[in-house]
């Protein structure tokens, strides 16, 4: 319904809707050519940036679940994350390969890196350039039999009692958050949305992803969050809303 507004708006880089879906698309084809299909799960190890979006987004088109991964695990934290979600596929950034590395062993068929292209053996797996994503021609998904309850992606608590457990997310429970949320934000066109929370937290995509892809209107968010830079990034956005976890909707009007 508007293709050419803002989806997603970085410092670098700018998405419209119709980019952001062509995008999605696109990571879609290549997910499917490396065997992932409705019920398979992914591992999202990875910085936040838009391609993290495209990645969430494919994934929901076929059916697969996302399991994003803090980027602060290492060691065992990080393989009993690894070893819990029970993924065939992981999506990282170059520079978190190192972690991969200091594990005794990871169980994915295919790691999908995104930095410099370059192919490399890890534990006996050869790495794939992000091209493998995004060099797909560019069609609509299938429609897959996807019900409302299935589950679309899990997410890790935070550990405060305990080692980290995996939540079940149904494609539903972000629905009902993203629909409560536009009956209660009053957006108007041309709002931004600004995002403070890392992607590989399940707040950022209840309270600014999906709330703001949902109503229509741009979401902006950077790589980490500053606390010292806040309000100067929510000028440089011109940024009408933002919401962390824990708290009241900021409304910057």
């Amino acid at each position: 319904l508007v293709p050419d507004v803002k989806a997603i708006v970085t410092e670098t880089d700018s998405y419209t809707y119709k980019e952001m879906n062509d995008k999605a698309n696109a990571y879609s084809a290549g997910f499917s050519a490396l065997g992932v299909s409705a019920g398979d799960t992914v591992n999202i190890f990875m910085d936040s940036c838009p391609e993290y979006i495209f990645v969430v987004y494919a994934l929901s088109k076929i059916g697969a679940i996302w399991v994003p991964i803090n980027t602060d695990y290492r060691g065992e934290w990080l393989s009993m994350s690894f070893e819990d979600s029970l993924a065939k596929i992981l999506v990282t950034d170059r520079k978190y390969l190192v972690k991969v590395q200091e594990l005794a062993s990871v169980g994915f068929s295919n790691v999908v890196v995104k930095g410099d292209g370059k192919s490399e053996n890890l534990h006996g797996i050869k790495t794939l350039p992000f091209d493998v994503l995004e060099n797909n021609i560019v069609e609509e998904s299938s429609n897959i039999a996807i019900s409302y309850g299935d589950t679309n992606a899990v997410t890790w608590t935070s550990g405060t009692t305990g080692r980290s457990k995996g939540v079940m997310i149904s494609h539903n429970n972000w629905i009902i958050s993203a629909e409560s949320s536009q009956r209660t934000s009053a957006f108007r066109y041309g709002d931004v949305v600004y995002n403070c929370l890392p992607l590989y937290n399940a707040g950022s995509w209840t309270a600014n992803v999906f709330r703001a892809h949902y109503s229509g209107v741009t979401l902006a968010f950077d790589g980490h969050f500053s606390v010292s830079d806040f309000w100067n990034r929510v000028r440089l956005y011109g940024a009408t809303h933002t919401m962390s976890v824990g708290s009241m909707g900021v409304f910057l009007w």
